[in-house]
């Protein structure tokens, strides 16, 4: 079984004590215990789906943003794609999909632009997590500039 954590993300000073979304991190339930899952790749496209609706059910109306990971694997397939389009179209909260940095085998550089692009066509945002990373280097955030809404930098 899977569930959804969150972590607060605020608006900054001044901006009140609410939180303004959340950042939602997938735990896996085993032996009792909520455990990173061992391969993010398993995780299908329909159980994200499942997982996106609850969240958004429990969400107070002041709630602006979500954002979660998806593997490169993830990112390229058009089920996620679809998936993804299907929750937001669904919802005033804006999803966030995070790219994570973990390289995926057979996944280039010039595919997760053309998924970016793809995500941007469909009015969905898009967050490259990790910047400095694994795949997430700052030249492919260059290449993707125009179809990417939020940057997270590693230092």
């Amino acid at each position: 079984m899977y569930r959804f954590f969150g972590q607060p993300k605020y608006a900054g000073v001044g901006h009140g004590q609410s939180p303004i979304g959340y950042e939602l991190f997938i735990r896996q339930l085993v032996n009792g215990q909520w455990v990173l899952p061992t391969d993010f790749n398993d995780i299908t496209a329909e159980t994200l789906h499942q997982l996106l609706t609850d969240v958004i059910l429990t969400m107070h109306q002041s709630v602006e943003m979500l954002s979660f990971n998806l593997e490169q694997n993830q990112f390229v397939d058009p089920v996620f794609l679809d998936m993804v389009t299907d929750v937001q179209d669904h919802t005033k909260i804006n999803l966030f999909t995070e790219l994570t940095e973990r390289l995926a085998s057979g996944i280039s550089a010039e595919s997760l632009v053309r998924a970016a692009c793809a995500f941007h066509k469909r009015g969905l945002l898009v967050c490259i997590d990790d910047v400095g990373t694994g795949q997430n280097t700052p030249q492919m955030v260059l290449s993707m500039n125009d179809s990417v809404d939020e940057y997270k930098f590693a230092f």
